[in-house]
């Protein structure tokens, strides 16, 4: 009897070791298939952040070279308009010395006249 309850225990035994393994297999399964979704599903989500990020950087590329450009621009406005003022400051040097000349040569003329040409005869 103990040999019959040995071999029905072993028997038992080898069922639930079978059922066990089977629902095993089967978690195992479901486990890899989850994974397989969830890989996809962060290869997706990978995917559309990739093509965001792609966007982003060429709007911000696209609004470096305008930004660029425009100062670009300014940078030639702004040299162009520092030439002008070299060219009228040296215009107004050449009349300023024309007029100090001017005056120096007639304070000098003045000077003259009155030393040598007004001065009382004895």
């Amino acid at each position: 009897m103990e040999a019959k309850l040995e071999q029905r225990i072993n028997t038992i035994e080898a069922k639930l070791q079978q059922q066990i393994n089977a629902v095993e297999a089967k978690l195992e399964q479901r486990i890899n298939a989850v994974e397989v979704k969830l890989q996809q599903q962060i290869n997706a989500v990978e995917a559309k952040l990739e093509q965001r990020i792609n966007a982003v950087e060429a709007k911000l590329e696209q609004q470096i070279n305008a930004v660029e450009a425009k100062l670009g621009q300014r940078i030639d406005t702004l040299e162009s308009t520092l030439e002008d003022i070299s060219k009228r400051q040296a215009g107004t040097d050449a009349r300023l010395w024309g007029f100090l000349v001017t005056l120096l040569v007639a304070t000098v003329g003045l000077l003259t006249k009155v030393l040598f040409f007004d001065l009382p005869r004895p």
